[in-house]
């Protein structure tokens, strides 16, 4: 699953954002550079059915997860 995917999931860009008190045009920047891993760390404990396939799981690749 890649990081526009996975925000789609969540509800969106105003959800996400809302989700960790950010401002939405920070998460615009996951869907292009990818999802910070502290982020993705947080999302995996908070909603860890999204990332029960490993197939699912966000790749490293472009807008991926981001170093």
């Amino acid at each position: 699953m890649d990081a526009n995917h996975l925000i789609d999931r969540l509800g969106g860009t105003n959800k996400v954002a809302q989700l960790f008190e950010i401002a939405p045009a920070s998460v615009s920047g996951w869907r292009r550079e990818g999802i910070p891993k502290a982020r993705l760390q947080t999302l995996k404990l908070m909603h860890p059915e999204l990332f029960a396939n490993p197939a699912d799981a966000p790749s490293t690749s472009s807008a991926g997860v981001a170093a």
